[in-house]
């Protein structure tokens, strides 16, 4: 039998099956799908576990392949892990999965707002469309604003500081690849920078300038520091180096911090970080605090790394730098033994 009949016969079996539980549908002018509605009784009223208000009625489409798909609210229309039509014995059963699977989906949304507060963001959730909205402030160039879509994240707009607004061309953001606030707003100038290449280049991220090549340097490289670090011995692949930085202040919400050059001295303009933001990157060591990394490779005048957890474990992408600039922020973790 050709797919196309199968097809056919699916929508077929569909919708005698949906009429004997009551639900009327009918088929698409093209013949592919079938379109239908229902209303629930008071008992089988569906709930937003985020608000918003009651959902009293559904509008919905089955495919040829059985599959339902909701097309009306429509913040259920992305909603996954239906069951197929002629699996759904009565109107309570398809009111039950539908609870289920909204259940399910705000559980993610929970856990997608808790990561992005933990990069110090602030997180709305928005009822009526059933997903949770964040700003990202990147400064001298506008608001980004991100939005959740089933179980990930997207970039959806620029609001730029000119009063216009731009739209990302479909932005996902891999947050497994996103370590820290910082993380998330180098990815984002880069994808603005494809908006907006003439202002980009100035974007502020987190109190430092948002250069790829250079995401953790602090300070100027200026020619007497290229002269100094010229004289030292450059890193090899395998090796682990350190980044120390000096608190200024800590007022339990907001880190200010300098980093520790290879004089052993305080340089550089001093960022501030959520304090969460700051505890993820930073450990205590001493009278600092410390970033680990382990060199990758060292191609020439440039430097690749990668960020090291607590035990040690690479954690996020490599990044790479200038071999002045990593020499300038970073010192050799003494070799024990």
């Amino acid at each position: 039998m050709a797919a196309e009949s199968k097809e056919q016969r699916a929508l077929y079996e569909a919708r005698r099956h949906l009429a004997g539980i009551g639900v009327q549908c009918q088929f698409t002018a093209r013949g592919d799908a079938l379109k239908g509605e229902m209303t629930f009784r008071d008992d089988q009223v569906l709930r937003n576990p985020g608000g918003g208000p009651p959902i009293e009625r559904l509008r919905f489409t089955v495919r040829g392949d059985g599959s339902l798909r909701i097309d009306d609210p429509p913040n259920l229309a992305d909603l996954e892990g239906l069951p197929p039509a002629t699996r759904l014995p009565s109107i309570d059963a398809m009111s039950s999965a539908i609870r289920h699977c909204m259940d399910r989906q705000f559980s993610g949304l929970r856990g997608l707002g808790n990561k992005l507060r933990a990069f110090g963001l602030r997180v709305e959730n928005d009822p009526e469309r059933m997903v949770l909205v964040a700003h990202v402030d990147l400064e001298r160039l506008g608001v980004v604003v991100l939005e959740s879509e089933g179980g990930g994240l997207v970039a959806r707009q620029l609001r730029c500081e000119t009063g216009e607004t731009l739209a990302f061309p479909n932005t996902p953001i891999d947050l497994d690849q996103v370590e820290d606030r910082i993380d998330l707003e180098l990815f984002l100038a880069g994808e603005a920078e494809r908006l907006l290449p003439d202002r980009a280049k100035d974007v502020v991220v987190s109190g430092h300038h948002a250069r790829h090549e250079e995401p953790e340097l602090f300070g100027e490289l200026t020619e007497e520091v290229t002269d100094i670090v010229a004289g030292l011995t450059p890193p090899a692949e395998g090796q682990t180096w350190v980044m120390d930085v000096v608190v200024e202040s800590d007022d339990g919400e907001e880190v200010r911090y300098r980093g520790v050059g290879f004089s052993g001295e305080a340089f550089g303009a001093p960022r501030v970080l959520p304090k969460i933001a700051f505890e993820a990157s930073y450990s205590p060591s001493g009278q600092t605090h410390r970033m680990l990394v382990q060199v990758t490779h060292v191609d020439g005048d440039n430097v690749g790394y990668v960020k090291l957890d607590d035990d040690r474990r690479p954690v996020g992408s490599e990044r790479k730098v200038s071999l002045v600039g990593f020499l300038a922020n970073f010192t050799q973790e003494p070799v024990i033994g």
